[in-house]
């Protein structure tokens, strides 16, 4: 090799020139076809010192590869060799450039409560299509999409194909019940001393009704008012966690999941709180009506 400072012959594996002290630039060398690399037992090349780190990047090369160059004693590893002096820049970039591909395959989606979540990984979002948490309608969305997709437009479609069980979804989509003001019939129900709470009982329990009616344990609202008399409230204990449970068994078509509130509705009716049992069904009832598509 030459010194372009000075021009003097100089050894090809010399940082500086001898002659004036020069540093010899990298770019010089770089372009040099001189290293050979052992693979599948024989031996390749001539490579340049870029190309070797290209294949050191790519994982051709490794640590442990043997490498060598004229005037070179003897083939040496690559992480003895001068080469290796990158190797934690190049070790950082693959780590960067397997967080990148990680982050690609992450997937976000719109929960039931109308937020962003995630990222998760694309096991997790099938294992949530297939327990009915994500929905064919239910907009999801990952690094490279341009915008917000339904789960039916993208790739995870084949992933509902298995999950359609058109006999658990629900009566009627979209949902055909009315919002009610949880507020105004609490007050109703206490001016006139339990008489409005009736009629609020039969209202959710028909509303429930329209819901369920086409499971088998459904329950005519008609029959839960007429057994809540008759049992001096007894039955509704049955009826809150009943509702709560059938509600929280239905499908809809974006993936909407009721809460079970069956355990603390039945507990506040058990201890005469009936009237907060109704808040909370007809809160779960509201809220079917606002999401479920």
């Amino acid at each position: 090799m030459i010194c372009k400072q000075c021009g003097a012959q100089i050894s090809d594996d010399v940082k500086f020139c001898p002659n004036c002290g020069t540093k010899i630039e990298k770019e010089e060398k770089e372009s040099v076809k001189e290293w050979y690399f052992v693979e599948n037992n024989q031996s390749n090349g001539t490579y340049t010192e870029q190309e070797m780190k290209d294949f050191y990047k790519q994982g051709r090369i490794t640590n442990n590869t043997y490498i060598w160059k004229s005037p070179m004693p003897d083939w040496i590893p690559y992480s003895k060799s001068d080469l290796y002096e990158d190797a934690e820049e190049v070790q950082t970039e693959k780590v960067e450039e397997k967080q990148t591909e990680e982050s690609g395959n992450q997937w976000y989606y719109i929960n039931v409560n109308n937020e962003q979540s995630g990222p998760v990984d694309e096991s997790t979002i099938v294992s949530l299509i297939e327990q009915r948490v994500i929905g064919a309608n239910t907009y999801v969305w990952q690094n490279g999409m341009k915008d917000w997709e339904f789960v039916k437009n993208t790739p995870l479609s084949i992933y509902l194909k298995s999950n359609q069980k058109p006999e658990t979804q629900a009566a009627n989509n979209p949902v055909y019940i009315q919002k009610k003001s949880i507020g105004l019939y609490l007050l109703l129900s206490i001016v006139t001393c339990g008489l409005f709470g009736l009629y609020w009982l039969y209202s959710i329990a028909k509303d429930v009704d329209t819901l369920c009616k086409n499971q088998s344990s459904s329950m005519s609202a008609g029959n839960v008012l007429l057994l809540s008399v008759l049992t001096c409230g007894i039955y509704t204990i049955y009826f809150f966690y009943k509702a709560c449970k059938n509600l929280h068994a239905l499908h809809f078509s974006n993936g909407y999941v009721a809460a079970d509130d069956s355990i603390i509705t039945m507990v506040l009716a058990l201890f005469g709180f009936s009237i907060i049992s109704c808040c909370i069904l007809q809160s779960t009832l509201n809220d079917i009506q606002t999401f479920a598509q």
